[in-house]
């Protein structure tokens, strides 16, 4: 697969304002594009751990996956008086990702960015988990449609379009997300 070229406007995480602060108590629905991607029953709502974790936070058993996508998990130190907590948290957009690392360094460090992807996208008979380094938002060449193109940090590339695509068709990238695994 070719490799594209770096691009020197590559976007920082600080440039966007979608806030993910109230999603990172993430509760019973995400959504992506308008689909439904993470879901709950309340009969997965488990009340003693909902009470330990604290006022406005719920706790599920086990969330079902109603979307077909590729979705985002993270791992980051969240910075408190008490010292460092570790935390996980699954995302299901760009935008969301790019809210988490916007508060890197602040109130939290990322430790761990993974991009969690369908067979369809990654061309294997499963999902897969991979480290990821870089999300490009790119526009289709010779038309005004756009697609997403993931950089994972063994060197592979995925390009989720609703076309069949190979990097070469991919012009005026913009750099929407850059992690380095610390």
């Amino acid at each position: 697969m070719q490799r594209l070229v770096e691009h020197p406007w590559c976007i920082s995480p600080k440039n966007h304002h979608v806030s993910i602060m109230n999603t990172i108590g993430l509760q019973s629905i995400v959504f992506i594009m308008e689909v439904t991607m993470f879901q709950t029953a309340s009969h997965a709502l488990d009340p003693l751990m909902s009470a330990i974790a604290g006022e406005g936070q719920h706790v599920w058993s086990y969330v079902n996956l109603a979307a077909n996508r590729p979705w985002f998990y993270a791992c980051y130190n969240l910075h408190t008086s008490e010292g460092a907590i570790r935390e996980t948290i699954m995302l299901s957009t760009v935008g969301q990702v790019i809210d988490l690392l916007k508060h890197d360094k602040q109130i939290l460090k990322v430790k761990l960015l993974m991009l969690v992807s369908p067979p369809s996208l990654n061309r294997s008979i499963s999902w897969l988990m991979e480290p990821l380094s870089k999300i490009w938002e790119a526009r289709i060449t010779e038309t005004e449609r756009y697609a997403v193109l993931y950089d994972l940090a063994n060197g592979k590339q995925y390009i989720d379009s609703f076309e069949d695509l190979k990097p070469f068709q991919l012009c005026d990238l913009r750099c929407q997300v850059r992690f380095v695994r610390r």
